[in-house]
């Protein structure tokens, strides 16, 4: 909660954290518009990790169906059980690992900023 001053009867008004726009004073029943200088809250921190993450999930997926639908007309025999060898063959599962892994470290980073701002919201105090 953000608490800030009406501009029109100077009584204390209590806002939702990362909403802004116009508002209707509860006192007075003035309207009233509300922005902060900057919209990087922790709300809104870490809703953007969630879609940066989701969209590094989805474009490691779709790469790895295209690594994988090429490594035919490119001549990519699967090699034994013992044969393995990912660089030669297998390029779509490194390139899923790798773009899953930084899916998930964008997914916990938004992780510990939520964790921050729920631990704000009940501790009350600004950190």
């Amino acid at each position: 909660m953000v608490e800030i001053q009406c501009p029109h009867c100077e009584e204390a008004v209590e806002l939702d954290e990362g909403r802004y726009g116009l508002f209707n004073c509860p006192h007075c029943d003035e309207q009233f518009s509300w922005s902060a200088s900057t919209k990087w809250t922790l709300t809104y921190f870490s809703d953007f990790c969630l879609k940066i993450s989701a969209f590094i999930f989805v474009l490691g997926v779709l790469s790895s169906i295209t690594l994988w639908a090429t490594e035919g007309p490119r001549g990519c025999e699967s090699a034994g059980f013992l044969d393995f060898d990912p660089f030669k063959c297998g390029n779509y599962l490194i390139s899923f690992f790798i773009f899953a892994f930084f899916g998930i470290c964008t997914l916990i980073v938004g992780g510990f900023a939520k964790l921050f701002q729920k631990l704000r919201e009940k501790t009350g105090y600004d950190f």
